[in-house]
């Protein structure tokens, strides 16, 4: 207090001094410093801040990345890598057997001695799994004559396993209040590396390639496993077994979830595919462009600002009018963030076209706000799924995502045949709206 009253004092004495521009940058500088303190005497609130700066910073730099494809690169290939990031994301839904969702909630306030097992036999079942079915994969793949070339193949395989292992390891690390190491590792995978490429490209222009962005993302997989490697040091490592009982009842309870993953990633990733086969390569990857800075402001405020709440959430569950309080306190807070970032968002999409580096995107203007406002209706729409969650809802849940990725489908298909871009933005406002009105019923009943 005797601190904000020296402040106070001073920038008052200045003031009759009539001190005009000074004291403004001045009165700045102290309100600047103030805020500072107030973040470093909280440390939830300083977590938060440094959370969010790290989600964001992670969904940036995969943005910044679709603005290097396609400024130095090209649509097509920008088209091709949002259908790699679309493969990379549905495999741990596909080949997580629902069991990323599970072994998070089963953590919750757990001791490391009970935790660290479960954990590592959930990862440990990810590498056996990816064993079995990769070499299947690129046999068959070799057997058809390549349509996926060696030399990409010998990159994409080792990117899938650890993306899935990134994303197994990330629940868990939440579970167990560690929230701050799960962003580092999501900064590592995701938001490190698309910075480090487009360094290189400009520094050594050859390097403007898609193989060479495949080879910067499997680096950055390689970084994240070895920092989360680091949490076996100092004798954890001893923790580790194998629960091979708790991993059998796991896969036969959790297959809500596996459900639940599949059309969750259906619904979010069909809409491309079906572009790129009605429309072609070059309109998927004005898609991706729009669709991914939308997604950062999606990544930024749902995993960012209301996803390391959800412990708080299943720890009020069993009382309604704590939890209804806390999702409407958690809910404003995600709001706020989305429509500022958003406005920035715009603006900066604004800016990057008056450049003229791609005119072809300039007649997309009003698909790009259609996409904002499809996102925001799913930003809103995704915390009603951590509520359905929380409370232990896990066939509800399986049951929207399924039909939620049938209606997304079947949409898309119609729409985007009949009405190319516009027709799958359509397509995705109605599955959003659809999305939030049938998440917030049924977790009200």
């Amino acid at each position: 207090m005797s601190d904000n009253r020296t402040i106070a004092m001073r920038w008052s004495a200045l003031r009759d001094t009539g001190a005009g521009y000074h004291l403004r940058v001045g009165e700045e500088a102290a309100r600047a410093k103030l805020a500072l303190r107030a973040i470093a005497k909280n440390p939830h609130l300083a977590e938060q801040v440094v959370t969010i700066g790290l989600r964001g910073a992670s969904a940036a730099g995969k943005f910044a990345l679709s603005l290097y494809l396609l400024t130095y690169v090209g649509l097509a290939e920008l088209g091709i890598y949002g259908l790699l990031v679309a493969v990379a994301t549905a495999v741990p839904a596909l080949l997580g057997f629902g069991l990323s969702d599970w072994t998070t909630r089963e953590c919750i306030d757990l001791p490391a001695d009970q935790a660290v097992p479960l954990a590592g036999t959930r990862l440990g079942f990810t590498v056996v799994v990816h064993c079995v079915v990769q070499p299947v994969f690129w046999l068959a793949n070799a057997y058809l004559g390549e349509p996926i070339p060696s030399h990409f193949a010998l990159l994409i395989a080792p990117i899938l396993l650890l993306e899935h292992l990134g994303v197994d390891a990330h629940g868990p690390l939440i579970a167990r209040h560690r929230v701050m190491l799960s962003s580092v590792a999501l900064f590592l995978r995701s938001g490190a590396w698309p910075l480090a490429i487009i360094g290189i490209g400009w520094i050594y222009p050859p390097a403007r390639s898609l193989a060479w962005v495949l080879a910067a993302w499997l680096a950055g997989l390689v970084v994240m496993a070895l920092v989360l490697s680091g949490l076996l040091l100092g004798g954890r490592w001893r923790l580790l077994r194998v629960r091979a009982h708790w991993l059998r009842g796991a896969l036969r309870r959790s297959w809500p979830f596996y459900l639940s993953d599949i059309g969750a990633v259906t619904s979010l990733y069909a809409d491309r595919f079906i572009i790129s086969f009605f429309a072609g390569l070059e309109l998927t990857g004005i898609y991706v462009f729009f669709w991914s800075a939308a997604n950062v402001v999606h990544s930024v405020t749902v995993y960012g600002a209301f996803h390391p709440r959800v412990p708080a959430l299943v720890a009020a569950a069993n009382a309604s009018d704590t939890l209804r309080k806390r999702l409407f306190q958690f809910q404003s807070i995600v709001l706020v963030w989305a429509l500022a970032l958003f406005g920035l968002l715009w603006v900066g999409v604004q800016l990057f076209l008056h450049l003229g580096i791609r005119p072809q995107l300039n007649g997309h203007l009003t698909l790009f706000a259609l996409i904002i406002f499809a996102t925001l209706v799913r930003i809103i729409a995704d915390t009603y799924h951590f509520v359905l969650y929380a409370l232990g809802r896990d066939r509800t849940i399986a049951f929207v995502n399924l039909a939620l990725a049938a209606g997304s489908a079947a949409l898309n298909t119609v729409l985007v045949s009949t009405a190319g871009l516009m027709g799958a933005v359509i397509a995705s406002i109605i599955t959003a709206i659809g999305l939030l009105a049938a998440r917030r019923t049924l977790s009200r009943t």
